[in-house]
């Protein structure tokens, strides 16, 4: 082993790579405040295009409708069942809970509910899906857990520009990767930066 004199300590106890309360606060602080890459508009090329998947326990739908891109909790408020069931699929211009039928516009409105007399009086758009937060960089979909959370802009700083000129739509993905690390995030982030 190599050692050099500017090495700095280890900080970080190995409790804080295993412990359930530590990732429970990281998830907490750090995570659920931020914004996070949700896909490519290559993925959802077409008008009506979803795609689901899950982000920090929560299980979400990217949906392209009329030329936007919206992120939505993928849960009926209903009966909590999920909207969409596959990995991806079309639904143009409505949602349909494939539980009780319930339909659902571009903006998470309710557009039609089976035997709707039972739910009277409710409040138009009282059960909505829930949506979030929803901005690009380039090609780049991005979603965000938080209310709070600043503008995507704000939120990658310079990181913003490089990703519009990087990922313009005038480029082409690739490849795309997608696996899993069975190691704390932290273990990954600090391989990566050796």
């Amino acid at each position: 082993m190599f050692l050099h004199d500017s090495h700095l300590p280890q900080l970080l106890s190995p409790g804080d790579y295993s412990s359930p309360e530590q990732h429970a606060r990281e998830l907490e602080t750090l995570f659920r405040p931020g914004w996070h890459l949700v896909g490519t508009k290559s993925d959802l090329p077409r008008e009506g295009d979803f795609l689901t998947l899950e982000l920090l326990g929560y299980p979400l739908l990217v949906w392209r409708c009329e030329g936007r891109f919206q992120t939505f909790l993928n849960v009926c408020p209903h009966r909590f069942s999920r909207i969409a069931k596959d990995a991806c699929g079309t639904a143009r211009e409505k949602l349909r809970c494939q539980y009780h039928g319930w339909e659902f516009d571009c903006d998470g409105n309710t557009r039609k509910i089976p035997d709707a007399q039972s739910f009277k009086p409710m409040t138009k758009g009282a059960l909505g899906l829930k949506r979030y937060r929803t901005q690009t960089a380039g090609q780049l979909i991005f979603a965000t857990l938080s209310d709070d959370a600043p503008p995507l802009e704000d939120y990658l700083g310079p990181g913003f520009d490089v990703a519009e000129e990087l990922c313009s739509d005038d480029r082409r993905l690739a490849a795309t990767l997608d696996y899993d690390v069975p190691a704390n995030w932290k273990c990954k982030c600090e391989n990566s930066l050796e």
